[in-house]
């Protein structure tokens, strides 16, 4: 998998536990990923490792299409393009995905994001053979973020507290995708 431009994935050790930290350009830990890796430990190790190198890079994507780690919630409208431009990318590869765009820029201006975002991560594309593993992590990630998101909305119910957050918004248009 190819580096990240915008998260730094570090191996860790936690509870006698080989497992990954996602730090941002800013030092802060994605907590939702150390989680989510956590969460795996029942997994062979290759399966971990793995899982772990796919979500960083979704996530990296992410951050790149300014769908995550940004202080403006995106719009839906946002957040749609940007996951159903994903498996595109996996499956064609950044270049192929940037020429396709620009060949089309002019008709279509909306979709300079996705080109900025293809010249930026100059992801190559995935072998055939991995497209379900990799969707399956991903999908794995978007099925415990959601279920934590519910319990963050639920306790602060309970507890009579406004809940809000930065991620509700691609939580709720990631739920079923």
């Amino acid at each position: 998998m190819a580096g990240l431009k915008n998260l730094t994935r570090v191996e860790t050790q936690r509870l006698g536990h080989t497992t990954w930290d996602l730090i941002d350009n800013d030092g802060v830990p994605v907590q939702a990923f150390s989680y989510y890796c956590e969460k795996n430990w029942d997994y062979a190790f290759a399966t971990q490792k793995r899982y772990a190198e796919v979500v960083a890079g979704f996530l990296d994507y992410l951050v790149e299409a300014k769908a995550f780690g940004t202080s403006l919630a995106p719009t839906k409208r946002h957040l749609n393009e940007v996951i159903d431009a994903y498996p595109v990318l996996l499956r064609d590869g950044s270049r192929v995905v940037w020429d396709r765009i620009s060949a089309s820029l002019k008709l279509n201006p909306e979709n300079k994001w996705l080109a900025d975002v293809c010249h930026e991560l100059n992801r190559e594309p995935l072998a055939a053979s991995s497209f379900s593993n990799t969707l399956a992590a991903i999908n794995r990630f978007l099925r415990l973020s959601e279920s934590l998101a519910v319990e963050a909305y639920e306790r602060a119910k309970l507890l009579g507290l406004e809940h809000q957050d930065s991620y509700s918004s691609l939580i709720t248009a990631l739920s079923g995708a």
